[in-house]
């Protein structure tokens, strides 16, 4: 990241310096000239953010990933939980039913 910031810097600072360059030429061949090297300079700052911006949209696909997967995980301990409950709560009314029915089988 560190050497990211400082390549923008210097992009930035080549910019800069080629502007007022330009300001003090008379010649259209060489304000030209300096304006490639301006764009140039330009299109590598603005691929460097297309790189973050992708490295940014990675990040975040992965946590909504993790995020995904801890929420299904919860979804199936919260439905074997139920299930259990279920279970026990059935046990209990049929042990209950099996008492006070006359007849009943056990």
């Amino acid at each position: 990241m560190k050497q990211e910031m400082d390549a923008a810097e210097q992009a930035l600072s080549a910019i800069s310096d080629k502007s007022q360059e330009a300001q003090s030429l008379g010649g259209t061949q060489d304000v030209m000239k300096n304006l490639t090297d301006m764009v140039s300079h330009q299109s590598q700052l603005e691929s460097g953010s297309y790189e973050q911006l992708m490295q940014l949209r990675q990040q975040s696909a992965t946590a909504n990933l993790i995020g995904a997967n801890i929420s299904e995980a919860l979804d199936e301990g919260n439905r074997a939980k139920h299930a259990e409950e279920m279970a026990g709560a059935q046990q209990v009314v049929q042990a209950a039913a099996n008492m006070y029915l006359l007849g009943a089988k056990q």
